[in-house]
């Protein structure tokens, strides 16, 4: 029994251990550019905003690949903060430009993703 107890201890740490090896933040403390580099393919599945001002402004962020731009998220802040869901179907690849705009100036800003 105790083998086994051992065992389903072990098998959920390690279950942890690659779920949150699959998880990727990327975090803009401004607007601006960052470079998809810890992996090789990533889904965007949520986005935080924190400090945001002006507070009711927004922030947008793109993923864009040489000429091509495409739109992750736009997120409608209220009191300086935003949290939600990404629901769009684009995928980051390694290389890959996120591009952090919008009316928001200031504040921090999450793109959470999950890698394949």
């Amino acid at each position: 029994m105790k083998k086994l107890t051992l065992c389903l201890i072990a098998a959920a740490a390690i279950g942890a251990a690659a779920a949150m090896a699959a998880t990727k933040v990327m975090v803009f403390a401004e607007p601006g550019t960052r470079t998809v580099d810890t992996v090789d393919v990533a889904k965007p599945v949520f986005v935080e905003v924190i400090n945001a001002l002006p507070a009711t402004g927004t922030v947008t962020v793109y993923r864009v690949v040489g000429t091509v731009t495409n739109t992750i998220i736009t997120a409608p802040c209220t009191d300086g903060a935003y949290a939600a869901p990404i629901e769009s179907t684009n995928y980051l690849l390694r290389g890959d430009t996120l591009l952090r705009g919008g009316s928001v100036t200031s504040g921090v800003v999450r793109v959470i993703s999950e890698a394949d």
